[in-house]
């Protein structure tokens, strides 16, 4: 099954094309494409330089490495002492990699918090909020559409012709979407176009047994707010995991989903009447295929 918002990060094909029924126009694209510069440019004065990230990327990623490793040394009946006795560098380097981490996270916080208070990014702010609405309002998503977020995936295709992940952290990404409805079809549509799904196709919503990791949080209110609290975003070091549910969609015999995490399912259950399978119900409905 293909998730409808996978994108090959070579070619730029993707499945969604099958249900696009409007796109952008070129004027409108360049003016996103304007405004998203001013917004990268802009983000450069208020983020570490691209090496210092890396440093902190190969310190946490270090710093984990010796943690574990200390506690599969415990697992196995080596005290602390012991390991300290074998190799006490280790313990130093894990010192040392812990500190340039945190001393490096705390800096890009800071620098993030200060560029938020920068009246210039007010101005682009408000111009690319001015760009957005031009262009949904010039795709004719209607003002009561609502925002939803959906698990976009990354992919290039090896020389077997099999699809892989571009990578471990580039594998999913947040994608922050419109979804409405009319009496026939479910709508999504983002800053590109507009994709129109059939309920005739759609056949029901089930529940992800794995965590999807994606790594920046999109929504305005933390993952730790009241709101969001229940659904056990977790934060570490390269982003975020949550769980999630799919979709399921039947178009000429292909099989695709649209993935959203477990704190979009109620938006996503105000347009779609199908029904939601939890994963314990996806366990006695497989028991019953095989009896």
């Amino acid at each position: 099954m293909k998730n409808l918002f996978s994108f090959d990060v070579r070619t730029g094909d993707t499945p969604y094309n099958k249900y696009v029924i409007n796109r952008s126009d070129e004027t409108v694209f360049e003016q996103q494409t304007e405004t998203l510069k001013k917004l990268k440019e802009f983000g450069k004065k208020y983020s570490l330089p691209s090496y210092f990230k890396i440093i902190m990327y190969l310190s946490g990623i270090a710093a984990a490495i010796i943690f574990f490793g200390v506690i599969k040394s415990l697992i196995d009946g080596i005290s602390l002492s012991e390991a300290y006795k074998n190799a006490p560098y280790f313990f130093y380097i894990f010192g040392v990699c812990v500190i340039i981490f945190i001393l490096l996270f705390a800096i890009s916080r800071y620098l993030l918090k200060k560029g938020e208070k920068d009246p210039e990014f007010k101005v682009i702010a408000s111009e690319l909020e001015n760009v957005v609405i031009a262009t949904f309002s010039g795709l004719g998503v209607p003002q009561t559409a609502e925002e939803i977020s959906v698990v976009a995936s990354f992919f290039k295709v090896n020389k077997k012709g099999k699809e892989k992940p571009v990578s471990v952290l580039m594998k999913y990404n947040v994608h922050e979407m419109r979804i409405y409805a009319d009496e026939d079809r479910l709508y999504f549509a983002d800053m590109d176009g507009v994709t129109a799904i059939p309920f005739s196709e759609i056949s029901e919503i089930t529940e992800n047994k794995k965590r999807v990791q994606f790594p920046e949080w999109t929504k305005r209110e933390s993952p730790r707010s009241k709101k969001y609290k229940p659904y056990k975003v977790r934060a570490f070091q390269y982003g975020y995991t949550v769980k999630t549910y799919s979709m399921r969609i039947t178009k000429d015999g292909e099989e695709f989903e649209v993935i959203v995490p477990n704190y979009e399912l109620e938006t996503l259950k105000n347009f779609v009447s199908v029904p939601v399978i939890g994963l314990k119900q996806k366990k006695k409905k497989s028991k019953d295929c095989q009896c």
